[in-house]
This record gives C-alpha cells, structure tokens and sequence, in this order.
C-alpha cells in the first residue's frame, strides 16, 4: 500500500471513529451486543444482524448519497447559468465578443 493509500485510510479511520465517538457510544447500554452503521451525517441503523445493518446502510446510505448528488448537480447548473450571465455582461460592458478572447 502506497503512502497516499495509508494516509488516506488513516483519515478514514479517524473520521470513523470520530462518527462513533459523537453517534454510536451512547447507544452501547442501550444496544449491547448489537451492530451499528453511521452515516456521515449521523443517521443511525441498529440491528442484532450484522447482514441486516450492512443491507439496510446500503440501501438507506445510498439513496441519501442520490439525493445529495441531485441537488448538487442542480446547483451546479443553476451557478453555470449565473456564469454565462455574467460573462454576458461582461462582454457587452467592455463591447467584445467571446470569440474574439478565443
């Protein structure tokens, strides 16, 4: 494994156990014995059934991931269209035309 390869584990480590620190450790009186998976923004699934909790974190993760993709995705089309309006205005404030910075 190369140096950036560990280095990133080694984040990923960190910020897995930070996750568990804030969401997952109050939950082990409660829960003893049982699995838990933790999104990044601390939504929680329990389960006796490691299987489940896997299954369950896939399918409920991945369509929270979907989302996020579709209004990031928006987003960067709505700021493409504020750019193309600027550039509009610009070029008619200084009188060129975008061929002729081509």
């Amino acid at each position: 494994m190369g140096n950036n390869a560990t280095s990133e584990l080694k984040k990923r480590v960190m910020a897995d156990d930070a996750l568990y620190q804030r969401y997952g450790k109050k939950l082990e009186q409660e829960h003893k014995g049982e699995f838990v998976a933790i999104s990044r923004d601390g939504a929680v699934i329990i389960s006796k059934s490691d299987i489940e909790v896997l299954q369950k974190a896939l399918e409920e993760f991945e369509a929270q991931k979907q989302r996020v993709l579709e209004v990031v995705l928006t987003l960067r089309w709505e700021i493409q269209e504020l750019q193309n309006s600027i550039d509009r205005i610009v070029f008619e404030l200084y009188g060129v035309s975008e061929n002729e910075l081509g």
